[in-house]
């Protein structure tokens, strides 16, 4: 049967002695017979090895420990940071504004005892479909919807999320179809942002109300 020949990490296994008796003994009968090429990569292991052994690690200095802190913490910072190239609103279509549910999305109310709605908002960059569907047992809302890229800008993976008085409501990743969800959202008012890293879009709010 051909043997296998050992990759790098098992052979250093083997020359710090790691292995057990039985594999040592198989790595060293490969390695009496080893062509030149991986005789050239066991002395330049066994090199290593032997070097690493006479190499002291010395603790930096707290200076250099708290210069390396104060990169790292500006690197995390700029990391932080959203790279937003554009910013958009998205505004209700014009054809939703003449019926009385929808044209609470401008800033009136969604009421609970209503049908379930939807609102059309638009921009250049994307049209988003918000179903809103009021829930009899609890008095909360259903919140869905859908985006639909009108550009490439718009077609990178996207984030949706809920805010509320301006802090996070909840976030959801929009699936392949670009629709989403939010399950029992409570009576407020709230703004569907939807952002890909390089573009934001802020779909204007929509009031739900008890």
């Amino acid at each position: 049967m051909t043997q296998q020949i050992p990759n790098t990490a098992y052979l250093l296994d083997w020359i710090e002695n790691r292995l057990p008796a039985d594999k040592a003994a198989a790595v060293a009968a490969w390695a009496a017979q080893a062509g030149e090429a991986d005789q050239a990569q066991i002395a330049w292991l066994r090199a290593f090895v032997r070097q690493g052994e006479k190499t002291i690690l010395v603790a930096p200095s707290k200076a250099a420990h708290q210069a390396v802190l104060r990169q790292f913490d500006q690197f995390a910072r700029e990391r932080r940071a959203p790279s937003i190239v554009e910013r958009l609103v998205a505004t209700l279509l014009p054809t939703n504004a003449g019926r009385p549910a929808l044209s609470g999305a401008r800033g009136g109310p969604l009421t609970s005892n209503m049908r379930e709605q939807q609102l059309h908002f638009t921009c250049p960059l994307a049209d988003v479909l918000v179903n809103v569907s009021p829930r009899a047992r609890d008095r909360q809302f259903d919140v869905s919807g859908q985006v639909m890229p009108n550009s490439d800008a718009m077609r990178q993976s996207l984030t949706v999320q809920l805010l509320k008085d301006e802090a996070e409501y909840g976030i959801a990743a929009a699936d392949v179809l670009g629709e989403f969800a939010f399950d029992g959202v409570p009576a407020g008012v709230y703004n569907v942002v939807v952002s890909n890293g390089s573009v934001e879009l802020d779909v204007r709010p929509v009031t739900l109300i008890r």
